[in-house]
């Protein structure tokens, strides 16, 4: 009898996060930059909050570059910015908003040397997990992310320039020109700069040392 209800209860937990788990697609942009036409994406069908999305230069198609403008809130569980064929794969948002649900917003990632770039002049942008600026890439690749910012909001919950803590060799940049960036937390780590001209960063709570340890390490640059 225990036996069953050890096997009846696996069951169930297997069932409740398959029910959980993000679909995921690709932007592929054969339209044009909308977010809301559904033959930019792989199944030809628009994301919704629980659908991941991926994105790459090396995608089939035209490859329009995503852009989400004012009047458009934009849903999904998660993007992931690749750098492929040693290229670059550039998104942006001038207006509206995009939120992540469920897991994180990665710029720089894949299977060659490349940069992504995400380009924030306005709008509002809420990762609520993780954002990664410069993140490994498959088979140890050096693959580079950067979010530039001149105007805009941007939240998230930790955000992580350059591979830190085991990931591999990603570079990571950050250039704060306008616009404010609301975070958690704050991890570095070589190669990696958070270039602040005239944004504004916020972080939760007392990371003065933290910050200042950065600094000290030329890793934050500012005005």
């Amino acid at each position: 009898m225990l036996k069953k209800s050890i096997l009846l209860i696996s069951v169930v937990l297997m069932l409740a996060l398959a029910g959980n788990a993000s679909a995921s697609k690709w932007w592929w942009g054969n339209v044009d930059s909308n977010w809301f036409e559904p033959n930019n994406y792989s199944d030809s069908a628009v994301p919704t909050s629980a659908d991941g999305v991926n994105m790459s230069i090396s995608d089939v198609g035209t490859h329009d570059a995503l852009v989400i403008v004012t009047g458009q809130d934009c849903d999904c569980a998660s993007m992931w910015s690749y750098n492929e064929l040693n290229s670059t794969t550039k998104w942006s948002i001038t207006g509206g908003s995009l939120t992540l649900h469920e897991s994180y917003l990665l710029l720089g990632s894949g299977s060659a040397s490349g940069d992504s770039v995400f380009e924030v002049s306005g709008g509002t942008v809420n990762a609520d997990y993780d954002t990664r600026v410069g993140r490994y890439l498959s088979g140890g690749n050096n693959g580079t992310g950067y979010l530039n910012m001149t105007g805009g909001t941007f939240n998230t919950d930790d955000l992580v320039i350059g591979s830190v803590s085991g990931w591999y060799d990603g570079k990571g940049y950050i250039n704060l020109n306008g616009g404010t960036i609301n975070a958690n937390t704050l991890a570095m780590e070589a190669t990696c700069i958070l270039d602040i001209t005239e944004g504004t960063l916020i972080i939760d709570g007392n990371a003065v040392s933290t910050v200042q340890g950065y600094v000290d390490n030329g890793w934050i640059t500012a005005y």
